[in-house]
């Protein structure tokens, strides 16, 4: 039995719910509600995935320093690490019984920027669908994600989505706006998906459902990339765990969608490879990284 910290009453009609997965960074997390436009229609709901005590007690007192700002803020400890896409369908449970219109999943590290924060909740209420923002990250301007379907890598896109030819165009999954109605037609992210590709995957679905997938520039957040569970970009930046769950995820990915099995055989051999030139270079854990998220992937259920 999980226990709840909340701080704020929860109470009346909402317009949009804010959804924070934290581990191991509510310091992150304080920066970034301070960025959030104080408006008493939007109800903060955090997830704890780190496990600590003590983490739970500094998240709870970063949250407690907002709580005047917005209509509804709670704290709430996972029952274990629960991944990133299950985390946040935890938040949302917690605030299911409140009225509101529109999801906004917000990665911790993210920091909203510019005039167009202060309309905010006017902004995201007229969105519909699944819907990505522009991004500053490295110092770049980033629109998208696109997903080399042969490989497996995933590149940020700079400029405009439209203009992008081959691979997967995506939003990013630091700072999704979702309406309400179609989280729940798709059920919030699968939650095989412990880490990576969880995104993708629900814009798959959205797509197959007749979901609209869009971007907004009118939105724009600074993201730092987050470092959390190995959780960084490139094969050569990822820690071992990360290794594991990019693998896992991609594989368990490409099985789910038919428009990805194709390229399955190519992920596949791509991963071996790379397991072989890390063992050639004496670095056997990552190399058993990759190879045990193949396994795991290859056995693990997907969705029909």
């Amino acid at each position: 039995m999980t226990s709840t910290s909340a701080v704020g009453p929860g109470r009346g009609r909402f317009s949009v719910a804010v959804l924070v997965v934290n581990y191991n960074s509510h310091e992150a997390v304080d920066r970034l509600l301070a960025t959030l436009p104080a408006d008493q229609r939007v109800a903060v709901s955090i997830v704890d995935n780190s496990e600590n005590a003590e983490e739970l007690r500094s998240l709870a007192a970063a949250a407690h320093r907002h709580v005047m700002r917005f209509g509804h803020v709670s704290v709430v400890p996972a029952p274990g690490n629960l991944g990133y896409g299950s985390g946040n369908n935890f938040a949302y449970q917690q605030v299911e019984h409140l009225d509101f219109a529109t999801v906004v999943v917000a990665n911790p590290d993210v920091e909203l920027q510019g005039p167009a924060t202060r309309d905010l909740v006017d902004s995201v209420i007229q969105l519909r669908g699944v819907v990505g923002v522009e991004t500053i990250e490295d110092g770049k301007t980033v629109v998208a994600t696109r997903l080399r379907p042969a490989t497996g890598r995933a590149k940020h896109v700079v400029g405009t989505p439209d203009r992008v030819r081959g691979g997967f165009i995506y939003p990013g999954g630091h700072f999704l706006i979702i309406d309400r109605s179609a989280w729940q037609r798709l059920g919030g992210f699968d939650e095989r998906y412990f880490l990576y590709c969880e995104e993708l995957d629900l814009v798959l679905r959205a797509r197959r459902l007749m979901i609209s997938v869009g971007f907004t520039d009118d939105i724009r957040v600074a993201h730092g990339g987050s470092g959390a569970a190995g959780a960084r970009s490139g094969l050569s930046a990822k820690t071992s765990v990360g290794l594991h769950h990019a693998t896992r995820s991609r594989v368990l990915l490409y099985r789910a969608h038919a428009e990805l099995r194709w390229f399955l055989p190519c992920l596949l051999a791509t991963r071996i490879c790379a397991a072989a030139v890390l063992a050639a270079r004496a670095k056997g854990r990552p190399a058993w990284a990759i190879l045990s998220g193949l396994a795991s992937g290859s056995a693990s259920g997907v969705r029909p």
